[in-house]
């Protein structure tokens, strides 16, 4: 007998792959389901192709749906089933009850359930939690961008994980599943982006309170604030060196992204290893990190990750300047380390290869 003739057992209603099994065993497959939807969703977002960014939000949409029903068939599965629009045959199949012809397994699985958005407010009933209903939203607005439309960018993206992070550390918080269970090897990458979602909060709460302050400005000069972006800390002016945060030595102008007047970057120093000429004389090139924006006007101030969101800032080019004797012998030392590093390596790769 083929798997469609095979006779029918009600008690193990539920078929993945070559396995069927029953409601005992539906809300660990939908955990199981959810969490590698969710590590789909994290993995393809890394992605450089914009067709592979579809089937991030795909996932991501997936896995809190999936987690929001989990929850629901731990208590019951038959809250997972649409009592609106589910048939008779479909509330029997989920009770394990025999229907239809054993012939006939289309007809036993044609179960409508509910919706992410229902079930995410049952969830909420049943545990007496608020839950994120906005980031659902999120979600299931770049979820649908990409299957109805194939329209989705990495903004828009970033958004949706970010969201989704929100909607399942909500969800198996609700139901205990400890999070490094959920997210196993990607917990550090969560833990980055509930920070990154901490960080936009703040930054969202600085740009509005400059906007306020702006207001109160009168009408820039062009001109002025246009020679006013030409100034670094190399350029002679009455900059107060004591005004420099602690570990920055050099700052440069760029404009406020709220007052549109000139801010200071304030950045870090560093140098490249020494680069000796045809002439014999080792020079280094000076590189400046930006740390902190500073805008005088507005008072707007930025720490390195604001800046980052905001597209302010750079690792820079100061120039170039001959080598000191310390820079010159440090370096040296440096390329002795490694290649003595290297050559451990390698003995212990031989030790290794003979055993």
């Amino acid at each position: 007998m083929t798997d469609e003739t095979a006779d029918f057992d009600p008690r193990k209603q539920w078929t993945f792959g070559y396995e069927t099994f029953g409601n005992d065993d539906l809300p660990a497959h939908l955990l199981r389901v959810s969490t590698h939807h969710a590590h789909a969703a994290l993995n393809k977002a890394e992605s450089k192709e914009p067709t592979t960014w579809l089937e991030s939000a795909i996932h991501a949409g997936a896995a809190v749906e999936l987690l929001a029903k989990y929850h629901l068939a731990v208590v019951n599965p038959v809250l997972i089933v649409d009592m609106k629009t589910t048939q008779n045959h479909g509330l029997l199949h989920v009770l394990g009850e025999r229907i239809g012809k054993p012939a006939d397994p289309q007809e036993r699985r044609r179960v409508k359930t509910r919706g992410p958005e229902d079930c995410l407010n049952l969830v909420s009933l049943i545990s007496g939690t608020p839950l994120p209903r906005n980031a659902l939203n999120v979600v299931l607005d770049a979820r649908n961008s990409a299957v109805h439309m194939g329209l989705l960018d990495k903004l828009e993206l970033q958004r949706s994980l970010t969201a989704m992070v929100r909607v399942v550390d909500a969800l198996i918080s609700v139901a205990n599943v400890p999070r490094s269970k959920y997210w196993g090897s990607q917990l550090a990458l969560i833990n980055r982006i509930s920070s990154r979602e901490q960080l936009a909060k703040s930054l969202t709460k600085k740009l509005e309170d400059a906007r306020v302050r702006a207001k109160a400005l009168v009408v820039s000069d062009s001109a002025l604030v246009a020679e006013d972006l030409m100034q670094t800390s190399e350029t002679p002016s009455l900059f107060d060196v004591e005004e420099y945060p602690e570990g920055t030595s050099y700052w440069y102008s760029e404009k406020c992204p709220v007052c549109k007047r000139a801010g200071r970057v304030f950045c870090s120093r560093w140098v490249n290893g020494p680069e000796e000429t045809l002439d014999g004389v080792s020079y280094v090139e000076e590189m400046a990190s930006s740390e902190l924006f500073r805008c005088g006007t507005c008072r707007l101030e930025l720490g390195d990750r604001e800046m980052l969101e905001l597209g302010i800032g750079d690792t820079r080019s100061i120039g170039y300047r001959q080598a000191t004797e310390d820079e010159i012998s440090s370096y040296q030392e440096h390329l002795e380390a490694l290649a003595y590093q290297h050559q451990v390596d390698l003995t212990r790769q031989r030790a290794d290869w003979g055993r």
